[in-house]
């Protein structure tokens, strides 16, 4: 007796698992997502307090990806070896037109924080009370292969350094900088490899890919 060919099938379903989805946890309810490239409106959809569980794989950016609210991205990781199957999670900021898509961190973005993501995109802290004293944010065991910058220059005035930022066990190919019109307060960075240092003077988006 012939059995039956199962190798379509079978194709269908390798296929199917190697999809990506973005997880959003929100008051005990769990929700689904299927085009990582959402991302963008998934964050500005999302309720204080959420946490957002981002797949392996590249993320490419529809529009700056703003974080106007309390939220925590846990990411893959961001070194090959660990993420053998999935692949790292990397946030692409493309350039269209001429603009760079940004991670863009605001003051009602207080509390947030990131962990196990490639960001190859600009993020910035922008906002007039990121300087306050109950202002934070952290990110741990991730990567920046362009600027972070702690304060900006908004024209025609530059917005205050954000307070109380903490980086652990991060990897950046560019600098930690600020160009905002104060002076970082409560920033920690521990156990991180910076291979441009620390440059608090004017902030130029410059961008190095792993490995370049």
């Amino acid at each position: 007796m012939e059995r039956p060919i199962l190798a379509p099938a079978l194709t269908v379903s390798a296929t199917l698992l190697q999809g990506q989805v973005i997880t959003k946890l929100s008051e005990g309810t769990s929700y689904s997502f299927y085009n990582p490239d959402d991302l963008v409106s998934i964050v500005q959809n999302a309720a204080i307090g959420d946490t957002i569980i981002l797949p392996g794989g590249p993320i490419n950016l529809s529009g700056s990806l703003l974080i106007d609210k309390r939220l925590t991205l846990v990411g893959a990781g961001v070194l090959n070896m660990g993420t053998p199957v999935t692949g790292t999670t990397t946030i692409i900021g493309t350039n269209v037109g001429g603009f760079q898509e940004k991670v863009m961190i605001q003051s009602p973005g207080a509390g947030s924080s990131f962990h196990g993501i490639v960001f190859q995109a600009p993020v910035e802290f922008t906002g007039f009370g990121n300087n306050t004293p109950s202002f934070s944010a952290s990110f741990v065991r991730c990567m920046f292969t362009y600027n972070l910058s702690i304060g900006v220059w908004s024209s025609p005035v530059a917005t205050p350094a954000a307070s109380n930022v903490h980086v652990k066990h991060c990897i950046f190919l560019n600098e930690i900088t600020n160009a905002g019109s104060t002076a970082p307060q409560g920033f920690v960075a521990e156990n991180c490899i910076l291979q441009e240092g620390l440059s608090f003077g004017t902030f130029v988006p410059v961008h190095r890919l792993p490995n370049a």
